[in-house]
C-alpha cells in the first residue's frame, strides 16, 4: 500500500512538473521564433502577402463581415438576412455555415506567423485584413513588430491594406481614395506612409490591394493612375506594395501607367518563378502579388538586390499537393493558410 501511495506521488509530481515546465516549452517549439525588432544597417528584408479572410470573430454592422462570425451568433435573424444578400447562393451557404471561432482565428494567426517569420521581413505589407484592432492581435501574439500601420477604409466587406514594419515611421500616414469618376465603387484605399531606412534615409511606402477581377481592367488601370499621380509628388525613395489583381493577360498595364515611375518585381527577378496566385478554373498563373520599386534607387545608396526577388513557398503549410497555394478553408486541414504566396526581396547598401 505504501509503495503504491509512493508512486501515485510520483505520478502527481510529474504531471505537475509537465504543465509547468514542460509544456510551456513543447508550446514554443511548435511556435514560430519572433522576429528580431533590430534591423540589419546595410540590408532591408520586405514581404507583401494577402493574408486572405483575416477577420476577427465580431460583427462589424456596417460591414458585410457576417461569413466570418461564430455559428452562434448567426442565430440572429439581422445577420442571417445579411447573409442571403450575398450575390451568389453558395457565398450564402458558406455565410450561413462558417463557423469563425476563437480557436480558428487563433489558427490562422500561428500559421500566417510561422511564413512570416520563416522569412523574418524587416517591411512587411499585408492585405485582407480586417481592422488594425485583429492586425494588432497578431503582432502582439506572434510577430512583434515594432509598427503597425492601418487606416479603415470604405470597402464593403471591411477587407483592408496594412504596414508591419521594424523600421521608423513618422506621423506622416494617409489614406487616398481609390475612387474617381472611372471608378465610382467603394473599395480598398492606398495607404500611405514615410518611414526612416537604417541609415535615416526617407522611404515613402505604400499599400494597395486593386479591384478584383469580378471588377473591368479599367478599374485596375485607375487605381494604378491614381498610385503614380501621387508618386509623382513625392521625392526620394519609393516603395509600393500588394495585391494587384493584374493577370499574365493585364500585365501591359504596368507599363501603360508606372513605367516612368517605378519598376516590377518580377520583371526585376525571380525569373523561374510562375507567379504567385494561381486560378484553378483556367489553369493559369500570375502575379496578383508584386513589389514596386521606384527609378530612385537606380542612382541611391540604397540597390534592389534582384537575386533576393522570389516567390517564398518553402513551407509545406502554405502548399497543395499540387503545388498551388492552399487556403485556410476553416484550418481543419494539416496545410492552408492563404490562396496566395508571398512576394520578397531584399534592399542592400552599398
Amino acid at each position: 500500500m505504501k509503495s503504491l501511495k509512493k508512486y501515485s506521488l510520483i505520478i502527481v509530481i510529474l504531471i505537475f512538473s509537465f504543465d509547468k515546465w514542460v509544456l510551456p516549452e513543447l508550446k514554443k517549439r511548435f511556435t514560430s521564433e519572433k522576429i528580431a525588432t533590430k534591423v540589419d544597417s546595410g540590408e532591408v528584408k520586405i514581404m507583401t502577402y494577402n493574408l486572405e479572410n483575416f477577420f476577427d470573430t465580431e460583427d462589424d454592422p456596417k460591414k458585410n463581415d457576417e461569413t466570418y462570425l461564430p455559428i452562434s451568433k448567426k442565430k440572429d435573424p439581422k445577420v442571417r438576412k445579411k447573409c442571403m444578400m450575398a450575390k451568389k447562393r453558395h457565398w450564402q451557404k458558406e455565410c450561413l455555415t462558417t463557423n469563425w471561432t476563437e480557436l480558428k482565428l487563433d489558427k490562422k494567426m500561428l500559421r500566417i506567423s510561422k511564413v512570416v517569420n520563416a522569412y523574418a521581413p524587416d517591411l512587411l505589407f499585408v492585405q485582407e485584413v480586417e481592422n488594425i484592432e485583429v492586425l494588432k492581435a497578431l503582432n502582439k501574439k506572434y510577430l512583434k513588430f515594432k509598427n503597425v500601420i492601418l487606416l479603415e477604409s470604405e470597402d464593403y466587406r471591411g477587407i483592408d491594406v496594412g504596414i508591419l514594419t521594424n523600421l521608423n515611421k513618422t506621423n506622416q500616414i494617409k489614406l487616398h481614395s481609390l475612387k474617381s469618376n472611372k471608378f465610382r465603387k467603394k473599395t480598398r484605399g492606398l495607404l500611405e506612409a514615410k518611414l526612416e531606412l537604417p541609415d535615416k534615409t526617407s522611404l515613402t511606402v505604400f499599400a494597395l490591394h486593386l479591384p478584383s477581377q469580378g471588377n473591368p481592367r479599367s478599374a485596375r488601370e485607375n487605381g494604378l493612375e491614381i498610385l503614380n499621380k501621387i508618386s509623382k509628388k513625392r521625392s526620394g525613395l519609393k516603395i509600393a506594395a500588394g495585391d494587384f489583381n493584374i493577370t499574365k493577360k493585364e500585365e501591359s498595364i504596368y507599363k501603360k501607367y508606372t513605367n516612368d515611375t517605378y519598376t516590377v518585381s518580377h520583371n526585376m527577378g525571380c525569373k523561374s518563378c510562375k507567379g504567385s496566385y494561381y486560378y484553378h478554373r483556367k489553369r493559369a498563373w500570375s502575379f496578383f502579388d508584386v513589389l514596386l520599386f521606384s527609378k530612385e534607387f537606380k542612382a541611391s545608396n540604397w540597390q534592389v538586390d534582384p537575386k533576393s526577388i522570389n516567390v517564398f513557398n518553402s513551407l509545406s503549410l502554405q502548399n497543395t499537393r499540387y503545388n498551388t497555394p492552399a487556403r485556410f478553408y476553416d484550418g481543419e486541414n494539416q496545410t492552408g493558410v492563404s490562396d496566395h504566396w508571398p512576394v520578397v526581396a531584399k534592399i542592400v547598401k552599398k
